[in-house]
């Protein structure tokens, strides 16, 4: 039989794949060269553009964050993800490391703290009562972490060209603060009865 039709197909779209392939191959390329390489920092800068694009292409968040609760806190965090890869795809372009630091600081703290935090923030809720056998109810207050965790990355980045030393403590002070702040507002959601709302998926009927 047919599949049901779901509010959200996530069907895979003709000639997603090979453009995957493609950037993966430009990313790893790029990384084997070297960031500190004007070529390799190109190719990789480039890499991370691309699967940005086919993220945003291929990924579920650009339709579900126009839902409500937690689908809409998840796919907030995604496409903040994706904002991130491709500044640091950006960052490596523009201001490759071996001209300036301050690509390579910028491409760095995109990806390992607005990209991977991010990730984090928005899948706890699903992932932690699987792996650990932890709770973490969804509530409003979580967008207070996100949107502390995205300061933190712009004041770094903007900090990063200015030039500016105190800012780029303070964005790592703020980036401590939103990692706190998470559980303490996950913890009080539960107090005020959170909860969490599964995202739709497509299901097939035998």
């Amino acid at each position: 039989m047919n599949p049901v039709p779901m509010p959200f197909d996530t069907a895979p779209r003709r000639g997603g794949l090979p453009l995957y392939a493609g950037a993966c191959a430009l990313l790893l390329v790029g990384a084997a060269c070297g960031l500190a390489d004007w070529v390799g920092a190109a190719l990789a800068g480039t890499g991370l553009l691309t699967l940005t694009g086919w993220l945003v292409r291929h990924d579920i968040a650009v339709r579900t964050v126009r839902r409500d609760g937690q689908a809409r806190f998840m796919a907030a965090c995604m496409l903040a993800d994706y904002a991130w890869l491709g500044l640091a795809g950006l960052a490596l372009i523009a201001q490759p490391p071996s001209e300036t630091a301050f690509g390579y600081d910028i491409a760095l703290h995109a990806v390992l703290i607005g990209f991977v935090l991010s990730m984090v923030f928005g899948h706890a809720p699903i992932i932690l009562p699987a792996v650990a056998r932890l709770r973490v109810p969804y509530g409003p207050l979580l967008y207070g972490p996100l949107v502390l965790l995205q300061a933190s990355v712009t004041l770094r980045a903007g900090s990063g060209l200015a030039g500016w030393h105190s800012g780029r403590q303070w964005s790592g002070l703020l980036t401590i603060a939103a990692v706190l702040a998470y559980p303490a507002c996950a913890a009080a959601s539960k107090r005020v009865g959170g909860h969490a709302r599964p995202l739709p998926i497509r299901r097939a009927v035998p």
